[in-house]
């Protein structure tokens, strides 16, 4: 008899995203689509959660992970990276 998978909501998928599991640009679209996750989808929580700083009691998103995922998304819209100095 097949065993039952449990399949992870777009949020839980989202945080671990954010950890770098599931790899950066096409690689991660192409991850997330064969485990039968929906990319598009699953980035903008990804986006919304890095935007509204993520609440006390889930998982903390280091300075660093932020800042990648900031630069990803930098290179997706403007084919670019943004550099802000700071003093």
């Amino acid at each position: 008899m097949g065993e039952s998978v449990r399949v992870k909501t777009e949020r839980e998928i989202a945080f671990e995203v954010i950890e770098g599991k599931w790899g950066v640009d096409d690689d991660r679209i192409v991850r997330l689509t064969n485990a039968g996750y929906n990319a598009s989808s699953v980035q903008k929580v990804v986006n919304n959660m890095l935007k509204n700083a993520i609440v006390a009691d889930e998982p903390k998103v280091t300075n660093e992970q932020k800042q990648i995922m900031e630069v990803d998304l930098d290179l997706k819209k403007y084919g670019a990276l943004i550099i802000n100095f700071v003093e």
